[in-house]
Formats: C-alpha cells, sequence, structure tokens
C-alpha cells in the first residue's frame, strides 16, 4: 500500500537549512483560509497546491503579509514529498495581480472597456447611415417634381435622420458615463497601488518530492500588521427596564493582503506582549550626592495640537460564537468576512448582553444646577469584559460617551446617560446664618446652605442628593456639623448624601449648616 507522508515543521527549525536552490521557483496559488486577530497582531493561515515532479524544487508563496515574524512561520505539507527548509522574505516589486481585490478592480474596468467598444462600433454605423441618406436626398425623376413624392421623401428623411441622430446623442451620453465610471475604478485602483507599495511578504519552501502529484500545503505566520479594539453600544429603553449592552469590535488590517470572504476569529489574547513572568532585581539603598542643576535658557516652542479623524465605520452584524479559554476569550465570525488592507475600522457586533439595573437622578449643586441620570448596573463581572469606550443611548437617542475599565475592583458599575432638566435644583447661601465671630482665641465661622429641589417630570423619580462639608487635616482646625437635615454623613470625605423618593411636582428643602473653629492669629484656607 502507498502511502503518503504528512509532514509538520515550523520555521524557526528550518532557518539554518542552507538555500541550495536558485532562480524564481514554482510559485504556489494560495487563499487565506482563516485569520486569528488578537488585539495586537493576528495569525493567518492559507491554504494552496501544485502539481510537482521528482526531484528538488524551491516552492514560493507570494502575495503574503509585508510584516511576516519568521520565528512565527509554520508549513504543513501532504504528499509524497520532504520538507527540507523554510525561510520568510521581502518583495519589492509587488504584483498587483495577486490582490483579490485589485484584479477585481480591474475586471470590472475591462468589462466596461468592452461596452464602450461596442458603443463605438454602433456609433460609427449610425454615422455611416446618416452620410449614406445625406447622399441620395434627390427625389425628382424623368417626369419633374411630384409633390406627393417630396411630401414623402422629406417625411421619410426627416423620422430617419431624427431617429440616427436620437441614437447618437444617446451612444454619445452613455459613452460619456462609461468614461467616468472608468475613471472611478482607475482611481481605486491607483489608491490600492499606492496604499501596496510597501513590500510584499514571500515564504521560501526547498522541498524533496519523491513521486509525481499534487501536494497540497497550509502555512501559517504572525503578523503585526492588525489589530481590534472592544467597544460598547449601551442602551436604556426606559428606566423600568434592563441595561442592553452590545460588546462591537473595531477591526482593522494593513498587512498588504485582502482578507476577502473569510472564517475570522477575535481572540482577547496579545503576543505583542510577551509572556514571561516579572521577576525583582536586588532593592538597594545608599546615600545620595548632592545634584547640581542646570537651568537652560528659556526658548520660545509653538506646540501643534492635531485632532486624529476617525476614518468610518462599516457597522456589520454577524453570527459569533465565544469560547473561554484559560486566559483569553475568543469570539468566531461564522459568516464570511471581507476586510481589505487599509486603515479604517471595521466594527461588527460580537455580543449582546442584558443585565439588571437600579437608576436614580443625581444632582450635585455645588457642581451644577442640572441632574445625572445614573444607572448602577450589575453582574457585569462574569462577562469578561474589556476595557473600552462606551456610546450611551437613552430612549434612542445618543446621549455621549463613557468609558468601561474593566479593572476596576468594583461589582457595580455606574453609567451617567445624560442631563435631565426635568428636575429643578437651587443651592442658596443663607446670609443670616453665615457669620464669624472670636471667642477667646478662637474664631468661629458659621455657615449656611439652603438646597431646594423640584420634580417637574409625571412621574415620581428615585433622587440622590450630594453635597459636602470641609475636612480639616489640622487638630487646630475643627470643623462640627450643626444641621444636616437627615444627611448621610461620611466623615472622612465630608460627603453629605440625601436619598429620596420624589413625587410628580414634588418639592423638598435641605439645609446644610456647620461651623469651623480655629485660633486666631491663624488664616485657614481651603483646596
Amino acid at each position: 500500500m502507498k502511502t503518503k507522508v504528512h509532514f509538520i515543521l515550523t520555521a524557526f527549525l528550518l532557518f539554518s537549512w542552507p538555500v541550495f536552490l536558485s532562480g524564481e521557483g514554482i510559485s504556489v496559488p494560495t487563499r487565506v483560509g482563516h485569520v486569528t486577530v488578537f488585539l495586537k497582531g493576528a495569525e493567518i493561515t492559507r491554504n494552496g497546491s501544485v502539481d510537482l515532479t521528482p526531484g528538488m524544487h524551491e516552492l514560493v508563496f507570494r502575495g503574503l503579509a509585508s510584516d511576516i515574524r519568521e520565528n512565527s512561520v509554520r508549513v504543513e505539507g501532504k504528499g509524497d514529498l520532504t520538507i527540507l527548509s523554510v525561510r520568510a522574505r521581502a518583495n519589492y516589486l509587488v504584483d498587483n495581480k495577486a490582490n483579490p481585490e485589485w484584479v477585481a478592480l480591474n475586471k470590472k474596468r475591462q468589462a466596461l472597456i468592452r461596452q464602450k467598444e461596442a458603443l463605438s462600433v454602433q456609433k460609427k454605423v449610425l454615422e455611416s447611415e446618416e452620410v449614406i441618406l445625406g447622399n441620395n436626398q434627390s427625389v425628382a425623376g424623368q417626369n419633374g417634381l411630384n409633390i406627393t413624392t417630396l411630401d414623402n421623401a422629406l417625411t421619410y428623411f426627416t423620422k430617419k435622420m431624427t431617429a440616427i441622430k436620437t441614437k447618437q446623442l444617446e451612444t454619445d451620453r452613455k459613452m460619456k458615463e462609461l468614461d467616468e465610471k472608468i475613471g472611478k475604478i482607475l482611481q481605486q485602483m491607483d489608491q490600492l497601488v499606492s496604499r501596496q507599495k510597501k513590500a510584499s511578504g514571500e515564504v521560501v519552501v526547498a522541498v524533496n518530492v519523491n513521486k509525481p502529484g499534487k501536494a497540497s500545503f497550509k502555512i501559517s505566520y504572525y503578523t503585526a500588521g492588525a489589530s481590534w479594539r472592544p467597544g460598547y453600544d449601551v442602551r436604556v429603553a426606559d428606566v423600568n427596564k434592563d441595561v442592553e449592552i452590545s460588546l462591537k469590535a473595531y477591526v482593522k488590517q494593513t498587512t498588504g493582503e485582502a482578507w476577502n470572504k473569510i472564517p475570522l476569529t477575535l481572540s482577547t489574547g496579545n503576543p505583542s506582549l510577551g509572556g514571561n513572568k516579572p521577576e525583582l532585581s536586588p532593592w538597594y539603598l545608599d546615600f545620595s550626592a548632592p545634584v547640581r542643576y542646570y537651568m537652560a535658557p528659556k526658548t520660545r516652542t509653538k506646540t501643534a495640537q492635531v485632532e486624529a479623524m476617525a476614518a468610518p465605520v462599516q457597522q456589520l452584524d454577524e453570527v459569533v460564537r465565544t469560547y473561554q479559554g484559560m486566559i483569553t476569550t475568543q469570539y468566531d465570525i461564522t459568516l464570511p468576512f471581507t476586510i481589505y488592507p487599509e486603515n479604517r475600522e471595521q466594527a461588527l457586533t460580537i455580543r449582546k448582553i442584558s443585565l439588571p439595573a437600579e437608576y436614580a437622578y443625581y444632582v450635585v449643586p455645588k457642581k451644577s444646577r442640572d441632574a445625572f441620570l445614573v444607572a448602577s448596573v450589575t453582574g457585569w463581572k462574569k462577562y469578561d469584559l474589556l476595557p473600552g469606550r462606551m456610546n450611551l443611548f437613552l430612549e434612542g437617542m445618543f446621549v455621549g460617551t463613557s468609558y468601561l475599565d474593566a479593572s476596576l475592583p468594583v461589582d457595580t458599575l455606574q453609567l451617567t446617560l445624560g442631563r435631565d432638566r426635568g428636575i429643578k435644583v437651587e443651592r442658596k447661601k443663607i446670609e443670616d446664618l453665615t457669620r464669624k465671630k472670636t471667642i477667646g482665641g478662637s474664631i468661629i465661622e458659621n455657615h449656611g446652605w439652603q438646597i431646594t429641589v423640584m420634580n417637574t417630570k409625571k412621574a415620581p423619580v428615585h433622587l440622590i442628593i450630594e453635597d459636602q462639608i470641609p475636612v480639616s487635616k489640622q487638630k487646630d482646625i475643627v470643623v462640627e456639623p450643626v444641621e444636616l437635615s437627615g444627611a448621610r454623613l461620611d466623615k472622612v470625605t465630608g460627603k453629605c448624601t440625601w436619598d429620596m423618593e420624589l413625587p410628580p411636582d414634588g418639592s423638598r428643602s435641605f439645609l446644610l449648616k456647620y461651623t469651623v473653629k480655629y485660633p486666631k492669629n491663624k488664616t485657614v484656607y481651603g483646596e
């Protein structure tokens, strides 16, 4: 029985093999079979086959990523052959015909050119008809001019000439439209060529073939020219419903190769960080030597602030399978996905979750007279979410952005969903309660504020009011609360919190009174 030998060799074991072949080698056509995109970088797998004759051959896999990491290359071969060596190299003579996007554009251009050529032939036929018609305008016979004959001839001539001119105008219009389409395609092709002026990657494989036949290959390699970042759409339809969170992946690649309708996996791993744990070095203490400073002369500098404009993002919803590994999470996109090598992001939704939330209106009268709707979301930790920017939507309207810091050791995520002018807030100093007096060797200051809130909405609201009294850093400065109207006081931070339900058209007022006592020969300032 004949058996085919299946070899799997890793590139870094083979790079030392001497290169004994020369010439262009045998080009093996391949197409991208699968891509795993990490937070930084990607692993690309390609498949291809070629007919080989017995003997030693140098196989060249062209049109690969421009920045292949050599020690990541792996080649698998199926056939009656032995893989002798593998090496990666850069090809600075980029062949656009190896790019599926360029080939597709060129096919469209050729089809339009053929349409234009057909119209050009039609236009020449019409011009010939016009000449023939013009050369046969004479209608007088041997018996002289007949009025009826002349009338019929003029009618025929007018009708025929009108039809010819109309067809000529229509042909010219179609040819002009084709020229515009061809011009736009040429612009796209030029842009594609300019994006791909960097070198194209190649993998060269030396093989020894025992018997003739078809050999199939699978090559994989890592490239730094791709990445994805997480982002979130957070939607609240109603304060009586859960928070809906859509995890989005913003993917881009600048590898120089087109990923056309391929299976795609997104991984939360990041090979660029390396996998070695940090090591501690000895920590020595010593006396420091005097340091002499040199003051450089002042120079005027002008700082240029450059605002990075985000590339347009194409929104795509896909079917995704999620796998939780030991240290990473993977999202397999089950539908074919296309990402062309350009510096712009494409967005796809990879997970949707619904989380319970409690809603409350927060007001901080000392800082703002507006009320802010805040959702306190629980249960988010179990979904292994990544840090990322959040787009916030309330009742279908975009209300702003926030940031999810997934590293926070908290179980409750607080999302501010925007301002609500339906709750009126006023904070007014009470002049009769604000005074200063001297008693013995001390000064006592009295401060008083009145806080009033009103709910003008047609539904009751859960309202939380936050204010504060000062906190002393010195034992000679004594702060004493006098009246807090039932507020909860945090003695460490000085924060005062009122928590209540406010009915429709309801209002409440609160007093915030405190004293500050300090030596009269001192001056107190607040940070």
